[in-house]
This record gives structure tokens, sequence and C-alpha cells, in this order.
């Protein structure tokens, strides 16, 4: 769960679908966890890369986001 939560986000689905049998894992299970983390091993040089840019651009973060809280018109949540 570490490297699916802080460094990669890429076998995310395949780590959630695998930890729901972390009780009674079966065969098939074990076989897919091996898949996971020979991917993992496969794919190491992959990942994030930061470099440095010109003064402009430098250290600025752009984010988006879809939240619908008090966006209807009675100004209430509507997801809960």
């Amino acid at each position: 769960m570490f490297l699916t939560v802080f460094t990669r986000g890429d076998c995310a689905l395949a780590v959630n679908q695998c930890a729901r049998f972390m009780a009674n894992p079966g065969p098939t299970h074990i076989a897919a966890i091996r898949r996971v983390l020979r991917h993992l091993a496969g794919t190491q040089h992959m990942g994030i890369t930061y470099r440095r840019t010109n003064a402009d651009t430098a250290n600025q973060l752009y984010a988006t986001a879809d939240a619908d809280h008090a966006g209807a018109d009675d100004r209430r949540s509507v997801s809960g």
C-alpha cells in the first residue's frame, strides 16, 4: 500500500483489488500480487522527474479540483 499511496499510483487499482483478500488469499491472489511486483521491478526507471526550469515558472503548482460543496441553489452539499 505504501508504494501505491506515496510513490507509484499506476498500480493502485491492482493493489486495491488484491488488498480485499488479505484475510484469506488464494492462489490467484498470490499470482496477482506477484504480477504487480514484477511490474514494479520492471519499471523502476519510470517515475516523476522534477527539473529546474526558468525563473518565471519555478516553484509554481498548478492544480484543479471538482468539488460540489454548497454548489446547489439551496447552498447544501449534494455529495454528503
